[in-house]
């Protein structure tokens, strides 16, 4: 299962959602995963295509209202303010707000370090800026436990779901191995993600 298949799984589990903001939506992918009557807005860097609502840097976009669900997946390790970020997503969300970031520790990452010496592309320090990079390496526990001195910050309540391997319905010798790894390793080394799901009080 994929990040954006855990969200849109944890979005038709809500009730009386009618708008969504994506905030780092790219292509969109996240209106495939939800009920057709959700009002979707995109928040980009660029304009992509017609879904995308808001464009700009997330932290200077004057939005116009809030919604319902605020959603950011791996949006927040890109940014060199993930602090401030979090806390804006926050004043956008009416009632919910779903966060995922990748677990840079889990068994895969380690392997591709050890056996390729790299993380990948979006951790290359090169002699040219790339736009599409990461400015963090964060762990499950670390990622676990900004999403609680956050809840506890703003009075939110709540439940943190780990994305593993092999989650999903692929039927493949890798997913079948990812499965089975996951079912006896820690949380540390079999979540590739850490989705925190954040409701705010009535």
């Amino acid at each position: 299962m994929s990040r954006v298949e855990k969200t849109g799984t944890l979005i038709r589990g809500l009730d009386e959602v009618s708008t969504l903001l994506d905030v780092g939506c790219r292509d969109g992918i996240l209106r495939d995963h939800i009920p057709d009557h959700i009002d979707y807005s995109g928040a980009d860097l660029f304009p992509i295509g017609d879904h995308v609502k808001y464009v700009g840097d997330f932290l200077t976009i004057g939005f116009d209202r809030k919604f319902d669900v605020v959603t950011a997946i791996d949006v927040l390790e890109h940014l060199d303010q993930p602090q401030q970020a979090f806390d804006k997503l926050v004043t956008l969300a009416n009632r919910h707000l779903i966060v995922s970031l990748p677990n840079c520790y889990d068994l895969k990452s380690r392997y591709k370090f050890a056996v390729k010496g790299r993380l990948g592309g979006k951790y290359d320090f090169r002699d040219e800026e790339i736009l599409d990079r990461h400015r963090w390496v964060m762990s499950a526990e670390e990622i676990s436990n900004f999403y609680l001195s956050k809840a506890r910050r703003h009075g939110l309540s709540l439940r943190v779901h780990g994305v593993r391997y092999g989650s999903g319905s692929r039927v493949s010798a890798t997913a079948v191995l990812g499965r089975l790894a996951c079912t006896i390793l820690p949380s540390s080394l079999g979540w590739h993600s850490v989705v925190g799901e954040f409701t705010v009080p009535l």
